[in-house]
């Protein structure tokens, strides 16, 4: 299909290409007559009496955090048209055997996702504000859809089935916002320069190693690993989600819901970004060992990807986006207190071997005592980012933010 331009700016190169596009598993409004994929199912060819009354043409008018036109299908059994089923990361990419929140709008949306019942999202008020009104000189006008922050309609497209039994790493359906205008039809990921294993060689001098998916038997070499379920481990098929969610996290931010103040990520000198994770032997202390399948510690430098322990979305009862499956483990909830750091093993504990870590437990555990800053609002602890010349033991003593 040729480029569909509008203003000037081009909007879709390979729109039949795209999810939305394809004649098979595309757009497909039941009251409208045309093909599977049509435009029409979006866009109406005529306008209300009010020309232009629904942005875009579009069919849907309301434009709510929790009632826009994208829950429309992308809302599994609460849709109103087409019914799309989308898991979350931990179940698509992670293998999680638990099958919950089958829609983005119930990951968005439902109430084990609210900050009072311990859970966590994306803000999308608070991402049409960032977008709006050319945030950022990103281009976008002054009433945004949030979704297409991340997601060009135009463009993006299925990686593979509902689980990753057909998983194609050179599909994608990302755009990073700050290329949605300024560079048009670049999909983010799906070129091999776009991938995780590129990003670590090209700004760190570590590695990445893929956790484990699903619930085991796994096995160190063959796996299986994150997101395909197969034995590729070294972030070659994985997006490079770094790059991608530092175009909004390089900013300092505030959850609306929560009122924490989420600070600026400089990964490359977090612990575990772009800093080397394995020089504290200067300290007079090991960091201790690694879980399979990051067991050649300390000898490798392992760089995560923002997916390996966080959803995109939202995740129940859980704070802080944390993924309720992180390395082929499950993670607790905190529906009853709220403190995702009463027990460190639920989270650090998936990679980390605590039983070396008497001495550091000792010190209130984790988050309190070395690797955060504090537990109100401004709980802001990211990955152990520490600042040397401060007169502050770089491995023992508390990060700087």
């Amino acid at each position: 299909m040729s480029m569909l331009v509008c203003g000037g700016v081009a909007t879709a190169e390979t729109y039949s290409d795209s999810a939305h596009g394809s004649d098979s598993i595309g757009v497909n409004r039941p009251s409208k007559p045309e093909p599977t994929g049509a435009c029409a199912h979006c866009h109406e060819t005529a306008d209300t009496a009010v020309c232009s009354a629904n942005a875009h043409m579009l069919f849907y008018g309301t434009q709510q955090p929790c009632d826009m036109v994208c829950f429309e299908c992308h809302g599994a059994s609460y849709a109103a048209e087409q019914q799309v089923i989308n898991y979350p990361y931990s179940v698509l990419f992670g293998g999680s055997a638990t099958l919950y929140f089958e829609s983005i709008l119930h990951q968005f949306c439902a109430t084990e996702t609210y900050f009072s019942n311990c859970g966590s999202r994306h803000s999308l008020a608070q991402i049409w504000n960032i977008l709006k009104n050319n945030g950022g000189g990103w281009g976008f006008g002054p009433n945004p859809n949030p979704c297409s922050g991340c997601h060009d309609p135009h463009l993006a497209q299925r990686l593979g089935s509902e689980r990753t039994s057909d998983y194609d790493p050179s599909k994608s359906s990302l755009t990073r916002p700050s290329e949605r205008y300024n560079n048009p039809g670049n999909l983010w990921g799906d070129d091999p320069s776009e991938r995780m294993d590129q990003y670590v060689t090209q700004f760190t001098d570590g590695i990445y190693q893929a956790p484990y998916y699903g619930t085991g038997p796994w096995d160190p070499v063959s796996g299986p690993f994150e997101p395909a379920g197969d034995g590729t481990s070294g972030g070659s098929n994985l997006p490079d989600y770094v790059t991608f969610c530092l175009d909004c996290h390089q900013y300092q931010l505030t959850d609306p819901e929560s009122g924490e103040t989420i600070q600026a990520i400089d990964y490359a000198s977090e612990r575990h970004g772009g800093y080397p994770s394995n020089d504290c032997t200067n300290a007079g202390i090991e960091e201790g060992s690694l879980k399979a399948p990051y067991n050649d510690f300390p000898d490798s430098n392992y760089v995560l990807s923002c997916l390996d322990c966080h959803e995109p979305h939202g995740t129940p009862n859980r704070r802080h986006l944390i993924r309720r499956l992180i390395n082929g483990q499950e993670v607790a909830a905190d529906a009853d207190s709220c403190d995702q750091w009463d027990d460190q093993g639920d989270i650090c504990g998936k990679c980390h071997e605590f039983p070396e870590f008497n001495d550091h437990l000792s010190w209130s555990g984790c988050n309190n005592g070395c690797h955060g800053y504090s537990t109100g609002v401004d709980n802001n602890w990211h990955g152990s980012q520490f600042v040397f010349g401060s007169g502050i033991d770089n491995c023992q003593g508390k990060p700087s933010f």
